[in-house]
C-alpha cells in the first residue's frame, strides 16, 4: 500500500541523501532542479562573460573600458591607446630622441619626424 512518503530521484542528476534528493557531484541546483554544472565567468561586466556559466569559477577579466578592449584571452590596448609599461595611455606621436631639434616630451610613439 502506497502510502505517499515514497520519495523519487531523478537517476541521472540526483541521490537519496538524508531522507531526501540532492543534486549528485557536477550538478547544482539553480532554482529549476539539477543541471549539470557549467564554470566560467558569470559577471556580465566581464570581457570574458560566459552566458552558458552557472558556477563562477573566479576566471572574470575586467578590462578599463576607455582604453581597453578584451581579445584573445587577455585585455589589450584600444587602437589610439599603448601600453608603455604603465597601462594603456593615449599614443602621443612625435620625435622622441632626446638630442633632436625637434624632440617632443609628450611623445611616447617615435613618428619619424626627428630632425
Amino acid at each position: 500500500v502506497d502510502d505517499g512518503s515514497c520519495v523519487f530521484c531523478d537517476a541521472a542528476t540526483e541521490v537519496f541523501e538524508d531522507g531526501e534528493c540532492t543534486c549528485r557531484p557536477g550538478f547544482g541546483d539553480f532554482g529549476s532542479g539539477c543541471v549539470a554544472e557549467v564554470p566560467g565567468c558569470t559577471n556580465p561586466d566581464a570581457g570574458n562573460f560566459n552566458s552558458q556559466a552557472n558556477v563562477d569559477d573566479g576566471s572574470c577579466v575586467f578590462c578599463d573600458a576607455a582604453t581597453e578592449v578584451f581579445e584573445d584571452g587577455e585585455c589589450t590596448c584600444r587602437p589610439g591607446f599603448g601600453d608603455f609599461g604603465s597601462g594603456c595611455v593615449a599614443e602621443v606621436p612625435g620625435c622622441t630622441n632626446p638630442d633632436a631639434g625637434n624632440f617632443n616630451s609628450q611623445a611616447n610613439v617615435d613618428d619619424g619626424s626627428c630632425v
